[in-house]
């Protein structure tokens, strides 16, 4: 897992994204500040979801065992003229035959069934990845959830200092007889709102900390917060690049396994159209005249009316059913992709625009607000709409930032790029 952990870089897990520490800690938590990488790790290791599958490839390989197992012999005993009349009075004529028999399996049935065990299991080690992968793209969109919401809560603390602030502006203008009560009014209901706000965020912030901590099955929070720089954008492939790399998915590749599975079990149902043999060899007593005998049989069903045909159709409709679901699958796997790619692109131009010219134009313009308030030049309602604008665009800000991660995770898992899963799956 760690050796995972440590090329996980060279698949562009967001680790590297995530690297820097947010300026807000979360609320009666614990010391530990957590990374994507330590979350990762986390969940790997102790998942719920993740924590069914050991178990289930165990019993694959159990039932993979049991397939490769040839049947049981059968011992009988058979006794006739018992408790007859006359010569034959008592056990005076009893025969008494013991045979041994053995059902032979024509058809290759035993490779037959192997062979689908194998495929069985091999099936169940390809949704143990797929399951892996949900995990870690969770895991990620949790992370990054957590890291929008500190950098939200930092926002509406700002929001409520700039409130105060302002209070206290409003408050000194009043006492000097330059403004009226009214905009003290409307400067406290600001102030409560913005708390009230704050206060909001706080809870937010918790209940996205506390659904990250049961990613891997933990009941209580023992993090302080998420190191995080949402600004930092990576590069992502071309959206054709992306396109070509899709059929490799672990989703769609998956679909190739289970094409494997279908095919062995066609190839099992025609096996078990050829009807078994059963050999016998016994041993008679001949009570009556004190002698034995050996005894040998042979019988087979003959394939008059059961030829195993439903069950041969059956298996062979399960084998196109696999080629028409992956085609579905691959078509809303091209359209997931190409929206995906097109909100990741919007992502980037909105944050490039409010991180270079529209938030800082805003910061400009609530300073030439504020000054000009002082001098009496503008209105409180005109202060305080700037400064409302200022909050929103920097929120609008983050939620770019936030979206830009969760739409390139969701790009890393439908191709399985960045979010593959390279060792082994657990015996």
């Amino acid at each position: 897992m760690l050796d995972w952990l440590r090329s996980a870089g060279a698949a562009g897990l967001l680790i590297a994204v995530l690297a820097m520490p947010p300026p807000v800690r979360a609320v009666n938590a614990g010391d530990a500040a957590l990374t994507l990488a330590g979350a990762v790790a986390r969940a790997l290791d102790a998942s719920p979801r993740l924590a069914v599958f050991p178990y289930a490839l165990r019993a694959a390989d159990a039932e993979r065992a049991q397939a490769a197992l040839r049947p049981n012999p059968t011992v009988s005993l058979r006794l006739e003229d018992v408790a007859g009349t006359g010569r034959v009075r008592g056990l005076r004529g009893v025969e008494a035959t013991l045979m041994l028999s053995q059902v032979l399996e024509l058809g290759h049935k035993r490779r037959r069934r192997e062979a689908v065990a194998a495929r069985t299991r091999t099936l169940t080690a390809a949704d143990y990845a797929i399951a892996r992968l949900d995990v870690l793209a969770e895991v990620a969109r949790r992370t990054v959830h957590v890291a929008r919401d500190q950098a939200l809560l930092d926002i509406a603390a700002k929001a409520a200092s700039l409130a105060r602030a302002n209070r206290a502006a409003v408050a000194r203008r009043v006492d000097a007889a330059r403004s009226s009560t009214a905009e003290l009014n409307r400067a406290e209901i600001e102030l409560a709102r913005a708390r009230l706000a704050r206060e909001h965020r706080e809870h937010e912030l918790a209940a996205a900390r506390r659904r990250l901590a049961a990613s891997w099955g933990a009941e209580t929070v023992d993090f302080a917060q998420v190191d995080a720089d949402l600004d930092t954008l990576p590069e992502t492939r071309a959206l054709d690049a992306l396109l070509d790399e899709l059929r490799t998915s672990p989703d769609l590749a998956r679909f190739i396994d289970e094409r494997r599975l279908r095919e062995a079990e066609l190839a099992l149902a025609e096996a078990r159209a050829v009807p078994d043999a059963t050999l016998g060899l016994g041993l008679r007593r001949l009570e009556g005249i004190d002698e034995q005998a050996l005894m040998l049989s042979f019988s087979m069903a003959l394939p008059v009316f059961d030829r195993n045909q439903g069950n041969i159709a059956a298996a062979q409709a399960r084998r196109r059913r696999v080629d028409i679901e992956a085609t579905a699958a691959y078509v809303e796997a091209q359209a997931l992709v190409f929206g995906t790619f097109q909100e990741l692109s919007h992502a980037r131009t909105a944050l490039d625009a409010l991180a270079s010219t529209i938030v800082p134009q805003a910061i400009e313009a609530l300073a030439a607000y504020e000054a000009g308030y002082a001098e009496g030049r503008f209105s409180y309602l005109e202060v305080a709409a700037a400064r409302r604008e200022l909050i929103s665009l920097e929120t609008e800000r983050v939620m770019a930032a936030a979206s830009y991660h969760t739409f390139l995770i969701e790009l890393e898992r439908l191709t399985g790029l960045a979010l593959g899963v390279t060792e082994d799956a657990p015996r």
